[in-house]
């Protein structure tokens, strides 16, 4: 079960569009309302006020004062989950705070947390409201003057229908809740509706052959794909922020005059939406892209937060900001889960400075984005080399899901031996290895011994100059029996894994 959204812009006449305000701006009032009586009760009893419990509040606000009448009762619940959860999220950050400095020795420990509260809400801050129950909303079809069959909106305490745009896209499911939201555009309001619906997932599909790649995002392209695929921005982000910045001083310019003001604002806040939409929708169509076209998909398991911390100049935080690396993970992620796809998560450390073909550990600065290994001769752009890496550790930490137990269904590709230069010796070596034919599911082998059967696997890894005789091999099997020993023949001399 997965939840898809609708998104769509409605068009509300003037006396649908009072209502809708008067909505948004008492569920305003009841938000203030609401943490007021938290803090009261926080100050006698040190808890915080459950979701029920606001609830009966706001039936009594609404006995005592007619005035909240106008809007929908069953709104005020939304309200009460926002405030639920700002305030459960103050809570924790106190604690994390007086944990801190208990860790630092400035406080004793045992001491009592410096609660801090959700900010009021003032006029233009608190622009939505949800209808939490599909008795409260609903799409209707209605026909135009030119015969032509519409979809429209119903909305509770609204009177008529309401226009909507986005006519095309069919709902994805069952609809259960309803986001009314407004946005100043500085000249105008725009109001969109966002239904949730709850659709079916797709069962995860086990193809004879499935089709693996690996995924890099950085902030130079916004992704590359182990199969040579680069992704680049959309937008010039320069452009954009030269644009950003001579509008932004035109509002300032234009303080003085009312009429201006209003319509500078209005182009600065539709460059800010142009900026927003381009961005979004780069992101929305590689994770289409991705998804469609592939079974297996591995990734980085990235902490963004960290990395933004880490940034080292002005222009790579900026760098973060246009690549928006949490939000392509997270709609990779899923969209692959209403698709049956399957995501792995690996380990990141080491992908850029290890060679893909050979193994070997080529130390690179951020400002270097080829990788040219000196042990194999590979040359290959860095985050190209880093998704086959990311690709490569997936295959060891995973299942296999084809039917076929081989090595070419667990790969996607052909089966064969590997043969590499040794740059110290000038020699040539051709590794083979005889494994148990069971691939399923992987573990790493290490040993010397006599397997029951055969079958020969693309080996990758390479000794370094100088380094003792052992190879580091991407091998991965489930030994059958009490099989669990392979055997790695040198022509000049045996080599341990």
């Amino acid at each position: 079960m997965c939840y898809k959204v609708l998104k769509m812009r409605i068009e509300p006449n003037s006396s649908q569009r009072k209502v809708i305000d008067d909505t948004i701006d008492y569920n305003r009032y009841v938000f203030n309302f609401l943490i007021t009586a938290n803090k009261l009760t926080y100050a006698k009893e040190e808890r915080i006020l459950s979701e029920f419990e606001m609830n009966n509040l706001c039936t009594k606000l609404r006995k005592r004062w007619p005035c909240f009448r106008k809007m929908h009762s069953m709104t005020h619940n939304d309200v009460s989950r926002r405030v639920r959860q700002a305030c459960e999220r103050c809570r924790e950050n106190a604690v994390r705070k007086r944990d801190r400095a208990v860790a630092k020795g400035i406080i004793p420990p045992g001491s009592p947390i410096n609660m801090s509260w959700p900010r009021y809400r003032k006029q233009g801050r608190y622009d939505s409201y949800a209808h939490l129950s599909k008795r409260d909303f609903g799409l209707e079809y209605d026909v135009n003057k030119s015969g032509k069959r519409v979809r429209k909106l119903r909305l509770g305490k609204v009177k008529g229908l309401i226009r909507c745009y986005n006519q095309d896209t069919p709902l994805p499911g069952e609809p259960k809740t309803c986001i009314i939201s407004r946005k100043d555009m500085g000249t105008h309001m725009e109001y969109y509706a966002c239904i949730s619906c709850e659709c079916t997932a797709t069962e995860p599909n086990e193809p004879t052959e499935p089709k693996a790649v690996g995924v890099d995002i950085g902030i130079r392209h916004m992704a590359a794909t182990s199969d040579g695929k680069l992704y680049d921005h959309s937008n010039d982000m320069r452009k954009d922020l030269r644009k950003l910045k001579k509008l932004s001083y035109r509002l300032s310019r234009d303080r003085c005059d009312p009429v201006k003001e209003r319509k500078a604002r209005s182009r600065l806040r539709h460059h800010h939406r142009n900026m927003v939409n381009k961005r979004k929708e780069n992101i929305e169509r590689i994770s289409k892209e991705m998804v469609d076209n592939n079974d297996i998909i591995v990734m980085e398991k990235l902490n963004v937060k960290k990395l933004w911390n880490r940034s080292l100049s002005k222009s790579m935080t900026r760098g973060f900001v246009n690549s928006s690396l949490g939000l392509l993970r997270n709609r990779i992620q899923s969209k692959a889960e209403c698709a049956g796809k399957r995501i792995i998560e690996v380990n990141p450390k080491g992908t850029s400075q290890m060679c893909s073909q050979c193994g070997a550990e080529v130390k690179k600065k951020l400002n270097i984005r080829m990788h040219s290994c000196p042990f194999c001769g590979l040359a290959v752009d860095r985050d190209i080399n880093a998704a086959i890496n990311i690709l490569h550790r997936g295959w060891t930490g995973h299942p296999v899901p084809a039917k076929d137990e081989s090595p070419t269904a667990m790969i996607g590709g052909e089966a064969r031996t590997e043969t590499f230069a040794d740059r110290s010796t000038g020699s040539l070596r051709c590794v083979k290895v005889r494994l148990p034919f069971s691939f399923s599911p992987p573990v790493k082998v290490s040993g010397q011994g006599s397997p029951h059967t055969r079958t020969e696997v693309l080996v990758r890894g390479l000794p370094s100059p100088g380094a003792h005789d052992f190879i580091s091999l991407n091998i991965i099997a489930r030994p059958e029996r009490n099989t669990s020993k392979v055997i790695v023949d040198d022509s000049d001399h045996h080599l341990r894994c």
